[in-house]
């Protein structure tokens, strides 16, 4: 439903300012005001409006909360531009608006059929003006999309200029192209008219990135029209790394999205990336260098083409700026990029690895330490996670992260890959170099291909407790069978343990196939967890097996009663607030 013309809003509220000069008869005056109550000033206030609306496209169902809004902007003047704003703040096409102007579809293709006057383009300001976000060719569920013909948005740019010189959504902030299975692409050249002196974010995906046509001519448009306000760009797909060479005139850019699995990147790329002086967010997936890189003992001195250039001791990707990294690339890949990084404000990565294009198929994939070596250049990091792609098993071995384990500022180390190798001494190693750590998370399978398997006992435990006194979360694959559990007696680490801040602990099974774990087992590992960890909200465990189960729902039992004996005292017995709050600490709710 349209509303066929522009209904203008309330004069905003006049404000009464009361200096101390303000004379008697005056202030009498004043005081003797009506006064204005709560709901007039909402229903004046167009911001405060607009914000109660906005919560109307958060509803379930989209068709309801578009309901609600026009519903809106017909009860009361007050509220029609506030609903208008919502209502049109976001597109997912071009229809609505062209409907507004002299076209018909024809043969299911919208075309051009007749002038379009300046009545024409009053209507069609007055709703292009509020849309800040185009979602440009995304589908509509249950509706058969129309296509529109490029010979429309010629037409369109040519009739505009005659009109007007201001751009047609003056309050664009965001443009996405999205890939579809239908239509077929011929509306990418509608990008070129959402064009937007407020342009903040673009989102191309491959339908428009593999287009080289396309591609090429709106990176440059983009240069020329958006440079100063555009802080996001995200591309995704496969396209040739020289169309890339715009990127480096976009210098006000933030966050930058480079998610093309077939590319590899070239030292030209490199340069591009590194020209970008203020971009803080970046995310790469790209393929292997063209060539493998060149054996250690030959890499120095080399100078000459591909990968030789690369390997030079001197980072081509340096960026002062960038605070977040997230790179998906096999062992091979990520070693080319990760090699060449230099960022030194650099505060936390996420590393996705994915298996190796080999002409055999490999049970497992492995990394090497080069992998992580440009890491260990950044000594601000605060936080790493180490995950693995579908279809991937990754084995890890202490080696392969030895150089994270430089980075001392750690608070936060997810490796949530297939399995690690190593038993109490790897936790040891892990826990001694980062002692501040908060969140720990490590693989739930363990040493899958070593043998004799070596896994991490209850001991280790006990090293992180007494290795990172800040720890908060914990995940690890634990042997409940292996060992007796460390003596708390005459153990100065102990009494560091008894208030230790771990709340959320997961343990998973190193051996899953071994046999049930008996009452007195269970019992005791409970009790063991209890008393290094105190101050415990939650347990659980994690992966295959399910021995830890048992230790899981015990805890859970003693936990209640001890929120029962809690709530007893603090009903029975009446004591000072700082009392109760003291009762409260030490009966923690779990």
């Amino acid at each position: 439903m349209f509303i066929e013309s522009p209904i203008s809003g309330p004069s905003p509220p006049t404000t009464v300012k009361v200096s101390e000069e303000l004379p008697n008869s005056d202030l009498f005056q004043l005081e003797h005001q009506p006064q204005v109550s709560a709901p007039s000033e909402i229903f004046e206030n167009q911001r405060i409006i607009g914000v109660i609306l906005e919560h109307f496209e958060h509803d379930k169902s989209l068709e309801a909360a578009r309901k609600n809004l026009r519903l809106a902007a017909l009860t009361s003047k007050a509220f029609l531009e506030p609903a208008m704003n919502s209502l049109w703040s976001s597109l997912d096409s071009l229809i609505p608006l062209l409907s507004l102007l002299p076209f018909a579809p024809i043969n299911n293709v919208y075309v051009f059929t007749g002038g379009i006057t300046e009545g024409h383009w009053e209507r069609f300001d007055y709703y292009a003006r509020r849309v800040k976000i185009f979602t440009a060719l995304a589908p509509r569920p249950g509706h058969t999309s129309v296509a529109v013909s490029d010979y429309v948005y010629l037409r369109i740019a040519q009739v505009r200029l005659s009109y007007s010189s201001s751009p047609l959504f003056p309050a664009l902030q965001r443009l996405c192209i999205p890939d579809i299975p239908y239509p077929p692409s011929t509306g990418l050249s509608a990008a070129f008219l959402a064009s937007s002196p407020s342009l903040e974010s673009v989102e191309l995906h491959s339908q428009a990135t593999s287009d080289p046509q396309f591609f090429a001519s709106y990176l440059s448009f983009l240069v020329a029209e958006s440079a100063p306000t555009l802080r996001c760009l995200i591309l995704r797909g496969n396209p040739c790394a020289e169309f890339l060479t715009p990127l480096r005139n976009l210098r006000n850019i933030r966050k930058l999205e480079i998610s093309f699995p077939e590319l590899s990147f070239s030292p030209d790329l490199f340069d591009t990336l590194a020209s970008l002086e203020y971009l803080s967010d970046l995310v790469i997936d790209c393929a292997p260098p063209l060539t493998s890189p060149l054996p250690k003992s030959k890499r120095k001195g080399k100078k000459g083409m591909g990968i030789a250039k690369v390997t030079d001791s001197v980072p081509l990707l340096k960026l002062d700026q960038l605070n977040h990294l997230q790179i998906t690339g096999s062992p091979t890949a990520l070693s080319h990029v990760l090699g060449q990084l230099h960022a030194l404000r650099l505060k936390s990565m996420v590393v996705k690895i994915r298996a190796e294009k080999t002409s055999v198929p490999r049970p497992f994939t492995s990394l090497d330490s080069e992998c992580f070596k440009g890491i260990s250049r950044s000594p601000s990091m605060s936080s790493i996670h180490i995950a693995e792609t579908e279809n991937c098993s990754v084995i890890l071995t202490i080696s392969d992260i030895r150089p994270i384990l430089t980075l001392s500022q750690l608070e936060e180390l997810d490796i949530s890959v297939y399995s690690m190798t190593g038993g109490d001494e790897v936790i040891q190693e892990i826990s001694s170099n980062l002692p501040i750590l908060k969140i720990l998370i490590l693989p739930s399978k363990w040493n899958q291909t070593e043998f004799p398997p070596k896994n991490p006992t209850f001991r280790s435990l006990d090293i992180l407790a007494y290795n990172c006194p800040d720890l908060i979360q914990l995940k690890l694959a634990i042997d409940p069978l292996d060992s007796d559990f460390p003596s708390f007696h005459n153990n100065t680490a102990a009494v560091r343990q008894r208030s230790h801040p771990l709340k959320a602990l997961y343990i998973a099974d190193a051996n899953p196939n071994e046999q049930p774990l008996r009452t007195t087992r269970v019992i005791a590992i409970f009790r063991y967890i209890d008393q290094i960890f105190s101050n415990l909200e939650f347990v659980g465990h994690y992966g295959s097996g399910n021995k830890f189960t048992e230790v899981e729902e015990l805890w859970s039992t003693f936990q209640g009663v001890r929120r029962d004996i809690r709530d007893r005292l603090i009903e029975k017995t009446p004591q000072p607030s700082y009392v109760s709050q003291a009762i409260q600490t030490i009966y923690r709710p779990m």
